[in-house]
C-alpha cells in the first residue's frame, strides 16, 4: 500500500462517520414533529439502529495508533455493534466465543473486517424470508495459527456465483498469510480460516481479485459449530 494511503481511508472513514451524524439528526428532529406515537416510534428505532451502524463502522475503522491489540474484545465490541444494527431486529441470534489473544493492531483490524463481512453475507443469503435464527463465532489457538469458524443454521446450498465480498475475503485471507473453507448445505453453512500467529507472516499489501472458487463440501450441517474445532474428527 501506498504510505498516503491511509490519510485517505481515513478521510473517507472520517466523512461516512459525518454523514451518519447528519443522518441521526435528521431522524431525531423528525421524530419530534410527526404528530403520531407510532410514527415516533419507528423514527425513533431507526435512529437507533443507525447508531447501531455507525457503531459498527467506527468499529472497522483502520488503526491509527497501538501496536497491538486484543482480538477477543475487537470482536466483542463489532459483534456488539452488528447484533443492534441488523441481526436483532431478524431475530437473529450471534455468540462469540473467543480465547484471550493479542495479535497486532493491522492485523485485529484485517480479522474483523473478515468476519464482519462474514456476518453480513450470512445474513444477507443464510436467512432471506427467515424470521429467526443463530450464528455462532468461536476464535481459538491452534499452535501457530489463529482459527476462526463462523457457523449458522440457515440456508444456503453455495451455488450461487461468488460476488465482490467473497473476493475481498479471499484477499485479506492471502494477505494474512492463511487458508479458508467453506461448507454450505439446506441446514446451516461454516465458514473456517486460519492464519499464522506468527507475526513473520503479515504482509500489509493487498490485492483484490476475483478468483475461481474451490469444490465445496456440501455435507449436512451437524451443529459441529457448537463444539471446539479439535474436537472434530473430520
Amino acid at each position: 500500500m501506498r504510505p498516503d494511503a491511509w490519510l485517505y481511508l481515513e478521510e473517507i472513514t472520517h466523512r461516512a462517520l459525518n454523514d451518519y451524524t447528519a443522518m441521526l439528526a435528521i431522524i431525531r428532529r423528525a421524530a419530534l414533529t410527526v404528530g403520531d406515537e407510532t410514527s415516533g416510534r419507528a423514527l425513533a428505532d431507526v435512529a437507533v439502529r443507525l447508531r447501531a451502524a455507525a457503531t459498527t463502522f467506527q468499529a472497522l475503522r483502520p488503526p491509527q495508533e497501538g501496536l497491538v491489540r486484543d482480538l477477543d474484545q475487537e470482536l466483542e465490541t463489532l459483534c456488539t455493534a452488528i447484533t443492534n444494527s441488523m441481526l436483532s431486529a431478524r431475530g437473529i441470534t450471534l455468540t462469540l466465543s473467543s480465547e484471550p489473544v493479542t495479535i497486532s493492531a493491522y492485523r485485529c483490524w484485517q480479522i474483523s473486517l473478515v468476519v464482519s463481512e462474514l456476518l453480513t453475507n450470512a445474513t444477507r443469503h443464510a436467512f432471506r424470508g427467515a424470521t429467526q435464527g443463530s450464528i455462532a463465532i468461536g476464535v481459538y489457538i491452534r499452535g501457530e495459527t489463529i482459527q476462526c469458524t463462523v457457523a449458522d443454521d440457515g440456508t444456503c446450498e453455495g451455488n450461487g456465483t461468488p460476488g465482490r465480498g467473497t473476493a475481498i475475503v479471499n484477499a485479506l485471507i492471502d494477505d494474512l498469510g492463511g487458508t479458508i473453507s467453506r461448507r454450505f448445505s439446506a441446514t446451516g453453512s461454516v465458514i473456517t480460516f486460519a492464519i499464522p500467529l506468527a507475526e513473520a507472516f503479515f504482509r500489509p499489501s493487498l490485492h483484490v481479485q476475483p478468483r475461481v472458487p474451490s469444490p465445496l463440501d456440501h455435507s449436512l450441517f451437524d451443529f459441529l459449530r457448537f463444539r471446539r474445532p479439535d474436537n472434530d474428527k473430520g
